[in-house]
């Protein structure tokens, strides 16, 4: 009798390490296709906020985040008085057209008891670094037992996939979104109705092309709030508002506070 198991499913397709280190505050954007390859993430300096379709999730230094191949978020850290973290980027060989961390969503997790997390990251990267066959292996093999530990952890979704519809009209407003236009013009551009559009819109986002708008203005608002010394004024008519205090009442429904009380956080903090 011959027996033959294959275990394909948990063999790594692509593994690498990242270091990312600044001062301040930095903005990301990843829209489009959305994220080129899954990532595990910690944070050792310095705090972050994520944006996707669903909402805003904070990560905070000693946390531990995995972001899903395809993910489109746009995220904002923020350093005292730098930032760094530690990214993971993997991808396991495809099976049944699902690869094995496709099984997760967007999760930040605080690490497990008794996981020296800093420690695995630091030693991922300096493995990594020194470039020989035998660091590799030892990276790769530690990178297996800290994946079965941490995956319990984990969110159990998947990623989130829109319909050609929805990506193409996400695409538009994330190009366009400084200007004065409303759904029928989204619509036309994905050669839909109107009335189409907007019930594909909160069937996969929750929200409507128009909110969705807003919140893209509002995450370039936070990165100009952080980075430059613009008024509420200035930054109302950059981003396409119609006035000021439309800005001011996006931002707190969004946020939560005010844009002077935003901008006063962090240079308190």
């Amino acid at each position: 009798m011959i027996e033959l198991y294959n275990l394909k499913e948990f063999c790594l397709s692509d593994y690498g390490v990242q270091k990312v280190n600044f001062k301040n505050s930095y903005a990301y954007e990843q829209a489009k296709r959305g994220k080129p390859m899954s990532s595990f993430g910690y944070l050792t300096a310095g705090s972050g906020s994520l944006f996707t379709y669903a909402g805003k999730t904070e990560v905070r230094r000693g946390q531990l985040m995995f972001i899903p191949e395809g993910t489109r978020y746009h995220s904002l850290w923020q350093g005292d008085p730098e930032v760094e973290y530690y990214c993971l980027h993997v991808s396991f060989r495809t099976i049944g057209g699902k690869r094995l961390e496709q099984r997760h969503g967007l999760t930040i997790i605080d690490p497990p008891e008794g996981m020296d997390c800093e420690s695995f990251f630091l030693r991922q990267y300096e493995l990594s670094k020194s470039g020989s066959p035998k660091a590799a292996m030892e990276a790769i093999a530690e990178f297996y037992s800290f994946f079965e530990t941490v995956e319990p952890y984990m969110e159990l979704s998947s990623p989130h996939i829109c319909s050609t519809c929805v990506s193409t009209a996400l695409e538009y407003i994330e190009k366009n979104y400084t200007k004065n236009f409303n759904i029928d013009t989204v619509a036309k551009a994905c050669f839909v109705s109107t009335s189409h559009l907007f019930h594909l819109f909160k069937d996969e986002l929750g929200i409507t092309p128009v909110e969705y708008k807003n919140e893209v203005r509002i995450r370039n608002a936070l990165d100009m709030l952080a980075n430059s010394k613009k008024t509420i004024e200035d930054i109302s008519a950059e981003l396409g508002f119609n006035s000021p205090g439309y800005f001011r009442k996006t931002f707190t429904a969004v946020t939560g506070m005010t844009p002077s009380g935003y901008r006063k956080k962090l240079l308190s903090d």
